[in-house]
């Protein structure tokens, strides 16, 4: 049996949870699976996946979560730590909502926060109309597979003239329980006219171990669409932290109106393999986008952003600033493509790829493109790769400062212009607070 059928065999196990959904989605869910069956999983021979081998992901059989674990006391310490002050919160736990661990209250009538199932439940027509709208099932293999696969997700639905004050937290957590588990989940959000949200998700693992100590991976692939009317505003903070032996996927797709905007910044911590797609097309005018990243890894770990902000529309502006940190044998890749069409005259975009290489045997392959068709723009890009001043390094170790805080202290000044630009003060604190833990626990291995 091959990697692509072996991952199709949840189908069957899926099919009892899953019989008493809606004709429409039952018919998406068998076309994610026929394509899924049809591409297979992606090769180095595509361009889009040049430097990034999914070998060691379809070497692993991942089975679905069952819910035996889902009382660990370990789930309460993760949420303990990972919560952010000030935030509400919605818990999912090895792709299942729970609404009994989640802190949801004093939210304004005009804000739906719930399940996806339940959603397709209480209000199927409007989920049928926005789910599954702007995502691309025919070429992208694992958004085909979520599409066949996923079992729960968030709704988050914010009505027009809504400016929701208080940042709303999700909490993915993956136990790793018993045995390498496989977590699908789709997220629908959706910001009506001159609406605004600002939205924290963070995506952790646990690191399960059975009685022998042996730790089992998670595969989590997640899907999120993002559908924002005229004029409406989402900030959306994004931190992974997936486990030492994690495998993630993720796709972000953004369907924008006259004047919308999003800005999204995703902080990737840990994890084995990480692969994060964000597609966002400007269709209308005045629309705004802003795609930042800062990513850490260290030991053999893979993390791979790619972006594709399309102009398709006149006087729209996409900014990007992505930043890379990598120690021991990590590799890194970073390709952000910003298409400007003819149409799109007065465009404004720029885009920039900065990276850190702390160890010789550290990899980045690093390509921001642009591919413009007008010819009345504001395009810039570039790259960068080096590694730590020496000079810097000598004028704090000059003044009595140790060679592994005086590396942190130049890091952290390196990661500065993305964690100040979090307008969230607890968020931006809690992330310093990680980051320099991270480096700490980095510096204390053994040579």
């Amino acid at each position: 049996m091959n990697a692509t059928s072996r991952f199709l065999e949840n189908w069957n196990k899926l099919e009892t949870e899953l019989r008493d959904e809606p004709p429409w989605l039952a018919a998406a869910r068998s076309h994610g699976r026929e394509r899924f069956a049809a591409l297979g999983f992606p090769t180095t021979r595509q361009e889009d996946w040049k430097y990034t081998s999914v070998k060691p992901l379809t070497e692993l059989a991942f089975e679905l979560p069952d819910g035996d674990a889902l009382d660990d006391n370990r789930i309460a310490d993760a949420i303990a730590r990972w919560h952010v002050p000030g935030a509400s919160l919605a818990i999912i736990v090895d792709g299942r909502w729970r609404e009994d661990l989640s802190h949801l209250v004093d939210l304004p009538d005009c804000l739906r926060i719930e399940s996806l199932r339940r959603a397709i439940v209480r209000d199927p027509a409007w989920v049928q109309e926005h789910l599954g709208q702007g995502v691309d099932n025919e070429t992208q293999a694992f958004t085909a597979l979520n599409t066949a696969l996923w079992r729960d997700g968030l709704v988050i639905h914010v009505e027009a003239g809504l400016a929701v004050e208080q940042p709303i937290q999700v909490l993915c957590i993956a136990t790793g329980a018993r045995r390498p588990q496989e977590i699908q989940l789709r997220h629908l959000i959706v910001l009506e006219t001159n609406a605004e949200l600002r939205l924290i998700e963070h995506d952790v693992g646990l690191e399960g171990r059975d009685a022998d100590h042996d730790e089992h991976p998670t595969f989590s692939n997640i899907v999120t669409e993002i559908s924002l009317g005229e004029n409406a505003s989402l900030d959306r903070y994004t931190i992974e932290a997936c486990g030492r032996r994690s495998y993630h996927v993720g796709r972000l797709v953004t369907r924008k109106a006259h004047d919308a905007s999003v800005r999204s910044h995703v902080f990737t911590l840990s994890g084995k393999f990480l692969r994060d797609d964000f597609e966002s097309v400007l269709a209308e005018t005045g629309s705004e986008c802003t795609f930042n990243g800062l990513f850490i890894a260290s030991e053999d770990d893979l993390v791979d952003h790619h972006t594709s902000i399309d102009h398709t529309a006149p006087h729209c502006t996409s900014r990007e600033l992505y930043k890379g940190i990598l120690f021991d044998r990590a590799q890194g890749v970073f390709n952000g493509k910003v298409f400007v069409r003819q149409d799109a005259q007065g465009t404004d975009s720029e885009q920039n790829s900065k990276n850190l290489l702390l160890s010789p045997r550290a990899v980045i392959n690093t390509k921001p493109q642009l591919e413009i068709w007008a010819d009345d723009v504001k395009c810039t890009h570039g790259a960068t790769i080096g590694q730590l001043d020496a000079e810097a390094l000598f004028y704090l170790r000059a003044r009595g400062i140790g060679l592994d805080e005086a590396k942190s202290m130049l890091i952290r000044a390196f990661a500065a212009e993305l964690l100040d630009g979090i307008r969230f003060l607890p968020l931006r604190l809690q992330l310093e607070g990680e980051l320099a833990e991270h480096l700490a626990l980095l510096w204390e291995r053994p040579a």
